[in-house]
């Protein structure tokens, strides 16, 4: 997580002005008024001390990968859901040490990458057969595999973005970046280059091949906590610690739209940011459980409802853009896509 100063006394506003409120709410219960879900899916039927903490869908629209932990039993672990009704292929076993925190797919759907703290392991689908582990010394937060599935990026707090050949396990470079402080990186849509994010104002672009730094984007007035590039790698889609969302050309950086607040009342918290594949919708989430759904193209806000008890730990859109799934609190939900 953030250790940024701002970030930690946003929090402690908002839960001292909520804590008596918030607290005291029962376990939720849908509102007639909020959209639906497809399905629900709850892991164990105590939620006392359960923590949902990533979701993904695998490229070819099958699968739904979520991770859990059920702290009273020490339980983590990883669920394999079939994307058409939720209903688990496989769970893995109680093996590890840590809490899983962010999951991706290779583009073929045949490989799982799962981070656990300082690793990435690597896993065979559907059958979660354990393959390889791909370790750093500090904590990952965020793990995507390239386009052609050859190598992967890995990024997270205090260490600068890596590429990894996740079918082998070599390490392939180190992007040039400083290094300090959170960071975060994607592959573009071509898959020629890496845009990393540093120090929540800075985006640097490296080559994919070589790691080699092609030129660097600073926005002095402006500090984000999650970045999203556009399918047509040409814009990006940034969450500020204000809580709005920012349409950004990546030529200059140029503003091009601005979302608002996802919850005027309680800025500063979005937790989670997906665009659809199709480049018309962004979905985010923040830690009061709200989930907003956004028209790229007008900035009009399409959804806005409450679902989970506290935080949206991560929201991902379908391959077909049709749906989205939200993990927060003790449970994963697939929702249609306005």
């Amino acid at each position: 997580m953030r250790s940024n100063s701002l970030w930690r006394s946003a929090e402690l506003y908002v839960l001292i002005t909520l804590i008596g409120a918030h607290v005291a709410q029962p376990q939720h219960a849908f509102n007639l008024k909020d959209p639906l879900p497809k399905w629900v899916y709850r892991p164990f039927k105590n939620t006392e001390g359960v923590s949902s903490n990533c979701v993904a869908f695998s490229p070819d629209g099958k699968w739904v990968v979520s991770g859990h932990t059920h702290t009273p039993v020490h339980s983590l672990r990883m669920h394999l859901l079939h994307a058409s009704n939720g209903i688990p292929q496989r769970v893995s076993p109680d093996e590890f040490t840590f809490a899983p925190v962010s999951a991706t797919f290779s583009p073929d759907s045949k490989l799982l990458l799962m981070i656990f703290y300082n690793r990435v392991d690597v896993y065979e689908i559907p059958s979660l057969k354990y393959l390889r582990s791909l370790k750093v010394k500090q904590e990952i937060e965020v793990v995507q595999c390239s386009p052609d599935g050859q190598s992967c990026i890995v990024a997270g707090n205090g260490f600068a973005p890596q590429a990894w050949n996740y079918l082998t396990g070599e390490r392939l470079f180190t992007l040039p970046t400083q290094g300090k402080g959170y960071c975060w990186a994607q592959f573009a849509p071509d898959g020629k280059r890496i845009w990393a994010e540093e120090n929540d104002k800075i985006l640097y672009e490296c080559d994919a091949k070589t790691g080699a730094m092609l030129r660097t984007l600073t926005f002095p007035n402006a500090h984000f906590t999650k970045f999203a590039l556009t399918p047509d790698g040409k814009s990006c889609v940034l969450a500020t610690f204000g809580g709005s969302l920012e349409l950004r050309e990546l030529t200059a950086g140029k503003l091009l739209r601005r979302f608002g607040t996802v919850l005027s009342k309680f800025p500063f918290f979005l937790t989670a940011l997906a665009l659809s594949p199709n480049g018309k919708r962004i979905v985010s989430g923040n830690m009061l459980g709200a989930i907003a759904v956004w028209d790229l193209q007008s900035g009009s806000q399409l959804s806005l409802f409450t679902p989970h008890d506290n935080d949206v730990n991560g929201v991902a859109v379908s391959p077909d853009s049709k749906y989205y799934a939200s993990i927060g609190d003790s449970k994963v939900c697939l929702w249609n896509l306005p």
